[in-house]
């Protein structure tokens, strides 16, 4: 009897040793488990707007493939609440590894301050800083700003320029074409940049005459406004070159209201924003430059690979996005190419060095992505 109790309590200890064995291999596994890149994304405009919208949501879709949590803080215009978050990012509860920051009025400098104080590494996206600044490059003055993304905005605002003249010089027997402009707002870099490509290209141009540039703030209402005075002032104009989508819409709404559906006004903006592909392939608009809109996947790829100790700066630590002019010739390729439905193919850790070798370079480049997208 003895025998079999001493047999009963050794299998005894020996299950409770396996199921004991068997859980702390399941809790060390567990805790091995990479944990979330927590991201914090601050944007100057609200949710749901044209641009901004598209951008985010093609950054979650990156974000998902790496393992990466995006939190959106939405400055609704407001420089001053733009700053506002960033303080709250970086005194909440949750530990960002990384602040994305789209400069407003300015307000970035401020921004890479805090993150400096906070010892948190920010990377500038879409609008960055003007020479005047003094900022130097990402990592020069400050540690913590590890780099930065922006569009070739004066070559989009040039493309875009010489692509409306061409089209009005089309409708207009003889003389040159009157043009006026709209531009954002006038201390934002995508606006200084896009507008100094304008002026680029109708200085270059011996057909075409650049009445005046107005700030519509990137506001539909407002460029609505800014292009009743431009019509009370001048008369007529054969083209209006628009420094963004939602400008270019507000102009052709309030043409088309003036001349009873009959508009004549070449009309043209920057963005790629769904409604202004929709615009262009209806004929209503010329053109929309764009692309950009992806940067914030092309961000989480670098952002992702640092994290992984695979530092992009051994390339660049300043890139620029690219970005191409959709006109009637090329729209419903792009439209159906940049749909929502096609962003889950795009392979995003095709592009990271963490895993395809830091020999690997970065190639964010339009076309080579656009014939990636089935």
């Amino acid at each position: 009897m003895k025998s079999k109790k001493i047999i009963m309590l050794i299998l005894i200890i020996g299950i409770t040793f396996l199921f004991t064995g068997a859980t702390k291999k399941n809790n060390v596994k567990k805790s091995n488990q990479k944990k979330s890149i927590e991201v914090a994304l601050f944007v100057a405009r609200s949710e749901g707007d044209m641009f901004f919208q598209p951008t985010i949501d093609f950054m979650r879709v990156a974000a998902k493939q790496l393992n990466m949590n995006i939190t959106v803080f939405f400055g609704d215009y407001n420089h001053i609440k733009m700053i506002e978050n960033v303080k709250s990012a970086v005194s909440s509860r949750v530990k960002y590894d990384f602040l994305v920051y789209i400069n407003f009025k300015k307000t970035a400098i401020k921004a890479v301050e805090i993150a400096e104080t906070a010892k948190i590494p920010i990377f500038i996206m879409n609008s960055g800083f003007q020479k005047d600044d003094n900022m130097g490059k990402p990592r020069e003055k400050y540690k913590y700003w590890i780099g930065e993304m922006v569009p070739d905005d004066q070559k989009a605002g040039y493309i875009l320029a010489n692509i409306l003249i061409d089209d009005a010089k089309k409708k207009k027997r003889n003389g040159k074409v009157v043009m006026a402009a709209l531009e954002g707002n006038i201390a934002d870099e995508a606006s200084i940049e896009r507008k100094k490509g304008l002026i680029n290209a109708v200085s270059e141009r011996n057909d075409v005459i650049l009445k005046q540039i107005l700030p519509a703030n990137w506001e539909k209402e407002s460029a609505k406004e800014k292009y009743q005075s431009l019509l009370r002032r001048y008369g007529f104009l054969d083209a209006v070159w628009c420094a963004s989508d939602g400008m270019a819409l507000a102009v052709y709404e309030e043409e088309t209201g003036l001349t009873h559906g009959k508009n004549k006004v070449i009309i043209g903006g920057v963005d790629w924003t769904k409604e202004g592909l929709e615009s262009v392939e209806k004929g209503e608009i010329s053109a929309t430059i764009g692309g950009h809109f992806m940067e914030g996947g092309w961000v989480a790829v670098l952002l992702y690979d640092y994290y992984n100790k695979v530092d992009f700066a051994d390339i660049s630590v300043a890139y620029k996005s690219d970005m191409i002019p959709v006109t009637a010739k090329n729209c419903n390729e792009v439209a159906s190419k940049v749909s929502r439905d096609k962003w889950n193919n795009i392979d995003f850790k095709s592009f990271s060095r963490y895993h395809n070798g830091k020999e690997k370079i970065y190639d964010f480049g339009l076309e080579k992505i656009l014939s990636k997208i089935n």
